[in-house]
């Protein structure tokens, strides 16, 4: 039922984007707003704020911003940042994780292939990421966690 009503989307902002241009046909807009409405529809991949363990403040496009968690026992998945874009994206990526019980994994899914980012052992990650395109999201998976959670992530320079 999701698949089909974001197809059903997907053809109406093309259909749109289509019969928005002038009279010749202008591949470089055709792109762009298609590929504006495959970031919109990456979007709906992130956790809505109000199922959040934590708390997200976006800088744009859903892939930047900041995020900070301190649950108390808690389980679950906040997927916090990411999208979807036929563009390349480069995120700088900063993290701490302060466990006092429980466990807390920042999962990268990039394109399908999932990976768990391993902290040093004062619980820090710090690394740059380069995105060619597809779907790339980063998470949180929760689980019994008592502790403190913090996630940074910038547009590339």
């Amino acid at each position: 039922m999701i698949r089909r009503f974001l197809i059903l989307i997907l053809m109406v902002c093309a259909i749109i984007g289509i019969l928005n241009f002038p009279d010749h046909f202008n591949k470089d807009a055709a792109l762009q707003a298609y590929n504006g409405c495959i970031e919109l529809m990456g979007q709906i991949n992130l956790t809505p704020e109000i199922f959040m363990i934590g708390t997200r403040t976006s800088g744009g496009r859903g892939y930047f911003g900041e995020y900070l968690a301190e649950p108390e026992g808690k389980s679950g998945t906040d997927t916090v940042f990411g999208g979807t874009s036929l563009n390349p994206v480069t995120v700088y990526l900063t993290a701490q994780i302060d466990a006092e019980q429980g466990s807390a994994e920042i999962i990268l899914n990039e394109s399908g292939a999932k990976r768990a980012l391993e902290p040093d052992d004062d619980g820090n990650i710090s690394l740059a990421l380069s995105w060619s395109g597809g779907s790339n999201y980063i998470s949180v998976v929760y689980d019994n966690f008592t502790g403190r959670v913090m996630l940074q992530t910038e547009a590339g320079r």
